[in-house]
């Protein structure tokens, strides 16, 4: 089968980690292209770990009104060049795939909704663009229970399909250099390790989890927290942040390719999100055997069932999810009962031969 993923870039962000695992499983069995064609800093974070049967496509538009026409037709030139069977597209990709989709009746056309439908388009021309497109010529798959609900409350009918997430198997790179910088970061030998892994974003909702940390610092816990994602220096934002922090014990680590490693080291994985899809980010964190604390947002509230899986807090909120950092230190849950019960359901494995099946379909 010939399968052509379509997206904007390979920045470091959720979406684009699926795209890259997937394609890489895909490609065991099937003829698998990733055709890109926005370019600005980080776009191509995550291209080097794209497996090296994967035909890669790359056209380094920018901005410019009129350079998004042009990115329009070097997508549908490259795509009637390559002949594909599917057509799988994702973030802004669906757009860019409009008028190849008018061309082609022979090609099945696929859309992956990476967040809740509300957030994953916006309001108005786009929005109806998009229904008119899902009834008509693109399938669209949701990735979890409350992912799917959304889509039904947005667009007034069902998904395509439901395939949740899945993750690849990870692998530890750097283990013994990431342990070595995690100790020098802790005081003590009993310091509780916290991980966050999130783009530096407002919907990731950083200011909350440095406020919560704020407040564990001042009733004397023994913790520190690294914040390992994507952020522009120079941003309103990042400067926020920097002035939100009132304790020694949280650190900016910025991107890193092995995060893996950094949640072998962690005994806690943090995220505080305003709303969610189904974070990539919290597979990992299960698979490594790293105690999940989050918000019950989107589809973290379908992975987070019970304390078997991680806590949620009650709401969004300091004192709630405070709460729920308390709750999880009472769970005695191990690293490897923990790793296997996220296998049991969220391998890449099992997500790619869903979407071969609605591929098929």
């Amino acid at each position: 089968m010939k399968i052509v993923q379509l997206l904007a870039s390979l920045p470091a962000g959720g979406a684009e980690r699926f795209v890259v695992d997937l394609s890489n499983e895909l490609s065991r069995n099937n003829d698998v292209y990733v055709i890109t064609f926005r370019d600005y800093p980080n776009a191509d974070f995550y291209r080097p770990q794209l497996s090296s049967k994967i035909h890669q496509i790359i056209y380094h538009g920018n901005f410019s009104i009129l350079n998004k026409i042009w990115q329009l037709f070097v997508v549908t030139y490259y795509l009637l060049k390559i002949k594909p069977d599917i057509v799988h597209t994702h973030t802004i990709g669906i757009s860019y795939a409009v008028l190849y989709s008018f061309v082609v009746r022979d090609v099945k056309f696929l859309y992956t909704v990476h967040n809740l439908a509300a957030c994953d388009t916006e309001k108005g021309l786009p929005a109806k663009l998009r229904k008119y497109l899902f009834k008509k010529r693109f399938r669209a798959v949701t990735i979890s229970n409350e992912c799917e609900r959304s889509f039904v409350d947005y667009y007034g009918y069902h998904s395509y399909t439901l395939i949740e997430n899945g993750c690849r198997d990870l692998v530890l790179s750097k283990l013994n250099e990431v342990k070595s910088e995690v100790r020098d970061l802790c005081p003590t030998e009993q310091t509780i390790v916290y991980v966050c892994v999130a783009r530096i974003m407002e919907v990731k909702n950083h200011i909350m989890l440095i406020d919560v940390f704020n407040r564990l610092a001042e009733r004397g816990d023994d913790f520190v927290l690294l914040l390992i994602g994507y952020y522009d220096e120079g941003s309103e934002l990042k400067s926020r942040l920097d002035a939100a922090i009132k304790t020694d014990r949280v650190h900016f680590l910025g991107t890193r390719t092995n995060v893996p490693d950094y949640l072998s080291c962690s005994d806690y994985f943090c995220l505080a999100s305003l709303w969610e899809g189904l974070p990539i980010s919290i597979l990992e964190a299960g698979l490594s055997g790293c105690y999940p604390i989050c918000t019950p947002v989107g589809g973290v509230v379908d992975v987070i069932k019970d304390e078997n899986w991680g806590c949620l807090s009650d709401e969004v909120s300091i004192d709630s999810f405070i709460r729920a950092i308390d709750r999880a230190r009472g769970v005695r849950k191990d690293r490897d009962s923990l790793s296997k019960l996220y296998k049991s359901k969220y391998t890449m494995a099992r997500c790619a031969n869903e979407y071969i099946e609605a591929y098929k379909k």
